[in-house]
């Protein structure tokens, strides 16, 4: 147990393994177990209080963690299966915040940016005409991103996974060609070399910081408070959550909320009251690669497709070498990354019996 109610901190945490024994293999051991944590979905605070826990015996015992816990791997596996045995709901699951868009969007304007003038420069574009749209243009895709995200997590509540991303990805293309294109290009600022977008990009990274520190973080009250849910809004909730994970059919998804309806009506008490928080429960639920990988696969597959078809619609002829180059390597690079997913796929299937359901 800890010996205080303190909150640590995550790098904290991290230096003090590394301080404890002088060894930056016990670092390298905590920051694994950390991303172990961190890849599903463990809330930041609960991580680092359980790193905190972990590293008081190392601190009491002088062995070393991989000693004491073994793997980080098992060591972050052993963690979750606690949590869920306890019915503590650890994870983030807060999901996008209409808050947070400006700041977000800001950083990612940076990179957009950035790229933006990576792929001027590999085509040998090094004069570009710059309009308001082209400056506006990464800020307002990112932040055009970001609603849809924001949209598509609100719609799995009630619908299906499907219809919500379809639904996202039309109001993405929607306000980010509305904003950009028809009204910002009309407008040339100035005909100047490429590498104005690096200041560009250094403005925006400017703007991300004075917006950080513009908008204070939710007090610590609000996101630990968790208020009783009406069974629907319970049952939205969970199907939410489940969804958003990527690794849980539609099918499964309704029938999990029927058997835990029925399980509660049976027990004659809300679902709140009989599970706990929505969270928690869909800790319980065990996490399916295949259909994970299954949807992988689909993706992939389509951006593939969809590179394809870019390139054949603009042609080669008259481009530079620079240009075949790289788009030829991202071509490549996709090709390769189907092949992973489809061969991920095809072990999974291979190596026996999973529910799809």
């Amino acid at each position: 147990m800890m010996s205080s109610t303190r909150q640590p901190d995550v790098l904290a945490v991290l230096d003090g393994f590394h301080e404890a024994r002088g060894s930056a293999d016990d670092r390298a051991w905590a920051e694994r177990a950390y991303a172990c944590l961190f890849r599903e979905d463990v809330r930041s605070a609960a991580a680092a209080r359980a790193l905190d826990q972990a590293l008081d015996l190392v601190r009491e015992s002088g062995e070393a963690p991989g000693e004491l816990y073994g793997s980080a791997d098992e060591w972050a596996a052993d963690q979750r299966a606690r949590w869920v045995e306890e019915g503590v709901d650890v994870t983030d699951d807060t999901g996008a915040q209409l808050r947070d868009v400006p700041l977000v969007a800001s950083v990612g304007a940076v990179v957009l940016t950035l790229l933006l003038g990576v792929v001027h420069a590999l085509s040998g574009d090094w004069q570009v005409t710059y309009t308001v749209g082209l400056i506006t243009m990464p800020f307002t895709v990112s932040a055009a991103a970001l609603l849809g995200l924001w949209t598509y997590e609100r719609l799995l509540r009630r619908r299906r996974a499907a219809v919500a991303a379809a639904v996202g990805t039309v109001l993405v293309c929607a306000v980010a060609i509305a904003l950009v294109f028809a009204v910002g290009n009309p407008h040339p600022v100035a005909q100047a070399s490429v590498l104005w977008l690096v200041p560009l990009a250094a403005g925006y990274a400017g703007l991300a910081w004075v917006l950080g520190r513009a908008v204070p973080d939710r007090p610590a009250a609000v996101i630990s408070s968790r208020r009783r849910l009406p069974d629907d809004d319970w049952t939205a909730e969970l199907a939410r959550l489940l969804r958003s994970r990527g690794d849980v059919t539609e099918d499964r998804v309704r029938t999990i909320t029927e058997e835990a309806r029925a399980h509660a009506a049976q027990a004659g008490s809300t679902l709140d009251e009989e599970f706990g928080a929505p969270g928690a429960y869909a800790q319980r639920i065990a996490r399916n690669p295949r259909v994970r990988a299954r949807r992988g696969v689909v993706a992939r597959l389509a951006l593939l497709g969809i590179w394809v078809w870019l390139l054949l619609d603009a042609g080669l002829g008259g481009a530079s070498a620079w240009t075949i180059g790289w788009r030829s390597l991202l071509l490549l690079i996709l090709v390769v990354e189907a092949a992973r997913v489809c061969w991920r796929y095809r072990e999974l299937v291979r190596s026996g019996p999973v529910s799809d359901r």
